[in-house]
C-alpha cells in the first residue's frame, strides 16, 4: 500500500512536470517534423526527379553561361591575343565548366589558343564534327560538350564549353573525388545509365544528353546541414525536457526517484538510437563510419563514441551537482555515499582507460600534434571525447578527496 502510494506520488509529479515542461518536447516535435519535411521534400536528392530537375537546371544555367561568353566577342579576342585585363583570365578559372578557344586551319589539326582550366581537357575526336551538343566519356568524366564557331579578324575559331556532369577519377583523395559535379553524395544513389530511363536528362533545347538510374537499395535520403541542425536541437529540447522533469523529482520527492527516472530515459533513448535510425540513420554521417573508428557494439563509430561521452559527462555533472554537493557540507557522510562515490570514480578511471586504449588501437586517427597537418577533424572529436571524460572524472576525484578529509 506504501509503496502504491509513493509509486503515485512520483507519478503526479512526473505528470506535473511534464505540463510545465511541454513546450519543450512539441517544440521538438515540430523542429524534427521539419525537418523530415525538408529532407523528403526539399532537398536535392529527395526523389529521382527532383535530382534529374536539379542537375538539368544546373547544365541549363553553364548553357546560357557559355553563350553569353561566346557572344562577348570582345572578351574572347581579347583572350586569345591576349589584349585583355590580366584579372579576367583569373575570374574565367573560377567558373564551374572548361572554356576552351582553337584556332581552325583548313590543312593543319586544330590549335588550342585558349583554356581556363588544366582539370578538363578535350578529346580531339570531338573537335572535329558538327554536333553542337554532345553528352561526352572523357578519362575523369562525364561532360556535356558545346561547340560555337566564330570568325575574328578573318580567322576562324572553335569555342568548347565542357560542362562536367560527373567526375571520374582513378586515384581519389580530398581534392579529386568521384562524384557528380556540385552534388556531393549522389554518386552512392545514382549511376549514369546507358539506356533512356525514366529520368532523362535534356538540354535548354530539348536536346537529349543522357539519363540517371537509382542504383538498387540505395533509395535513401542523404542529410544536409539544415536537416542535421533542427534534428539537433530537436534532440536538445527532448533532454532538456527530462533534465526538467529530473529537477522537479528532486526537489518533490528525493534524489533516488530523480536519478533513477533519469538514468531510464538516457539508457531507453539510447537503446532506441542503436537499435532504429533516430534521429538519424547514422550509416549515411562520415562521422560514424566505422572505418574510421570501432571498437564494440556500444561504441560502433567515433559519432557513438561522442554521443556516449557526452550522455557519460551529462549524468556525471548531474549526480555531482545534485548529490555530492549536496552533502559536501555535511560533518558526517554516510558509508552509502561513500561507497557510492569510490564506485563511480573507480568505474570512470576504469572507463576512460579503456576508451584511450581503443581511440589509439583501434582508430585509424592520428594523434600526432608534432605534425599538425597530419591532424583531422577526427582527431580534434577525438581529444574533445577524452577531454570531456577525463575533465569530470578529475573534478570528482578532488571533490573525494577533500569530502574524505571532512
Amino acid at each position: 500500500m506504501l509503496l502504491k502510494r509513493a509509486m503515485n506520488r512520483i507519478f503526479n509529479h512526473i505528470q506535473q512536470a511534464a505540463y510545465k515542461n511541454g513546450y519543450l518536447i512539441i517544440t521538438a516535435a515540430w523542429l524534427y517534423t521539419i525537418s523530415f519535411i525538408f529532407s523528403n521534400y526539399f532537398s536535392y536528392n529527395s526523389s529521382p526527379e527532383k535530382v534529374t530537375e536539379n542537375i538539368a537546371n544546373r547544365i541549363h544555367k553553364l548553357e546560357s553561361r557559355f553563350e553569353s561568353l561566346a557572344n562577348d566577342t570582345a572578351l574572347v579576342a581579347g583572350l586569345i591575343f591576349d589584349t585583355v585585363n590580366a584579372d579576367i583570365p583569373l575570374e574565367l578559372q573560377k567558373e564551374e565548366a572548361g572554356f576552351f578557344v582553337y584556332e581552325l586551319k583548313s590543312s593543319q589539326p586544330s590549335r588550342q589558343v585558349y583554356w581556363n582550366t588544366n582539370k578538363i581537357t578535350v578529346p580531339e575526336k570531338e573537335l572535329v564534327g558538327l554536333t553542337p551538343v554532345k553528352f561526352v566519356n572523357t578519362s575523369n568524366g562525364q561532360f556535356i560538350l558545346l561547340k560555337k564557331k566564330l570568325t575574328l579578324r578573318g580567322q576562324g575559331f572553335l569555342l568548347v564549353n565542357m560542362i562536367p556532369v560527373k567526375w571520374a577519377y582513378f586515384i581519389q583523395n580530398k581534392y579529386f573525388v568521384s562524384d557528380f559535379a556540385d552534388f556531393p553524395g549522389l554518386d552512392e544513389q545514382y549511376v549514369i545509365a546507358d539506356l533512356v530511363t525514366d529520368n532523362p536528362v535534356y538540354n535548354k533545347d530539348g536536346v537529349y544528353l543522357f539519363s540517371l538510374q537509382l542504383i538498387e537499395g540505395k533509395r535513401f535520403i542523404a542529410y544536409d546541414i539544415i536537416t542535421i541542425c533542427l534534428r539537433l536541437l530537436a534532440v536538445f529540447l527532448l533532454f532538456t525536457f527530462i533534465h526538467g522533469i529530473t529537477l522537479e523529482l528532486i526537489r518533490s520527492v528525493n534524489f533516488k526517484a530523480g536519478i533513477v527516472f533519469l538514468l531510464i530515459n538516457v539508457f531507453f533513448l539510447r537503446l532506441v538510437a542503436y537499435l532504429f535510425p533516430f534521429p538519424f540513420d547514422y550509416s549515411k554521417l562520415p562521422l560514424f563510419d566505422p572505418t574510421i573508428y570501432a571498437s564494440n557494439w556500444v561504441n560502433s563509430s567515433l559519432g557513438a563514441l561522442l554521443i556516449n561521452a557526452i550522455l557519460f559527462y551529462w549524468v556525471l555533472r548531474f549526480i555531482k551537482i545534485h548529490f555530492i554537493n549536496a552533502t559536501a557540507d555535511s560533518a558526517t557522510i554516510s558509508p552509502f555515499s561513500v561507497v557510492m562515490r569510490l564506485f563511480i570514480l573507480t568505474s570512470s578511471a576504469f572507463l576512460i582507460v579503456s576508451v584511450i586504449q581503443s581511440l589509439v588501437r583501434d582508430a585509424k586517427i592520428s594523434f600526432d600534434v608534432t605534425n599538425f597537418f597530419s591532424l583531422t577533424i577526427y582527431s580534434t572529436i577525438g581529444i574533445v571525447i577524452l577531454c570531456y571524460r577525463d575533465w569530470e572524472t578529475d573534478r570528482k576525484s578532488t571533490r573525494l578527496n577533500s569530502s574524505h578529509r571532512l
